[in-house]
């Protein structure tokens, strides 16, 4: 039975990251650009708040995030053509089963100052099956989704290297309509 509404992009994380904390070492410079070699108990707390960090910054709703994906999809590009679809015109497009991915970049800053610092982009790799997608277009944007139904994968990278086993959501589903930010999402 799905549940409803409230999935966060850091609800496809676990609570700790295998090798994080071997990553930032691996990164973490000197103030003259040598090699960092902290102290393994200062890795270990590093290890922990890089991975708090990194939760903090994807406490973010997964259908908005995901969304990212449709804004690329060419079965919605006639949507931001104004011949097509004048100003003002408000359009629902029903999606029926499909996959969605999308990337979030976030970056992680490790200052130990004054004797180590660095920056590591990180990779969340986000997928979803859909059974259904509701969206709602105005002037070439995703403004509105509803009736989504979906079950998500989430999966954190540095490089290519996995920094966990990949997370499956519970199956959600949106019980009420979802209002993006204005302006919306504008397809690409």
């Amino acid at each position: 039975m799905p549940e409803e509404d409230g999935c966060r992009v850091r609800d496809l994380l676990p609570d700790r990251f295998d090798d994080l904390d071997t990553v930032v070492k691996q990164e973490l410079r000197g103030p003259n650009g040598e090699p960092g070699d902290p102290p393994a108990v200062a890795m270990k707390v590093l290890g922990e708040q890089a991975a708090k960090a990194v939760q903090d910054a994807l406490d973010c709703d997964l259908f908005e995030t995901l969304a990212q994906g449709w804004l690329k999809a060419k079965e919605l590009r006639e949507y931001a053509d104004p011949k097509k679809h004048p100003p003002g015109e408000r359009s629902t497009v029903f999606l029926a089963e499909h996959k969605l991915k999308t990337q979030l970049h976030p970056v992680l800053d490790v200052n130990m100052a004054p004797l180590w610092r660095g920056k590591l982009k990180l990779t969340v790799e986000l997928k979803a099956d859909f059974r259904c997608a509701d969206l709602t277009i105005l002037d070439g944007r995703i403004v509105e989704i509803a009736a989504g139904d979906c079950q998500a994968v989430g999966q954190l990278k540095y490089g290519s290297t996995n920094l966990h086993k990949p997370l499956k959501s519970r199956t959600f589903t949106l019980s009420r309509p979802r209002v993006l930010a204005a302006p919306g999402l504008a397809i690409g």
